[in-house]
């Protein structure tokens, strides 16, 4: 299934997981995991074609909480790099690229 169209659905009905909570959130619920998967592998998809895999891997590999990490690796505030997300996946489900505009890096 189409990660890319649950992220935009769970945002439009103002029930998307913030990146903030998705993030550090490490409890099991059979009940959430599809929901929780989907929106992870869409922001890993986003994630890795603007900030190429070694961004994955240093936010990955990050000791530092949710907000320093995006500050110190990606140089984004956590709501900014969230918007960027939501742009690349309304832009992809709408067919109009597969990836993001160049961030400079």
């Amino acid at each position: 299934q189409n990660y890319h169209e649950f992220t935009w659905n769970f945002y439009q009905h103002d029930s998307l997981i913030p990146l903030a909570e998705l993030a550090v959130d490490t409890t099991v619920d059979a009940n959430k995991e599809r929901y929780q998967s989907a929106l992870a592998a869409s922001f890993v998809h986003y994630l890795v074609l603007d900030f190429k895999i070694e961004g994955l891997r240093y936010l990955y590999r990050a000791e530092a909480d949710w907000d320093l990490a995006c500050k110190g690796i990606l140089h984004l505030s956590p709501d900014s790099l969230q918007a960027r997300w939501l742009d690349f996946v309304e832009r992809a489900i709408n067919g109009e690229f597969l990836r993001p505009p160049d961030n400079g890096q």
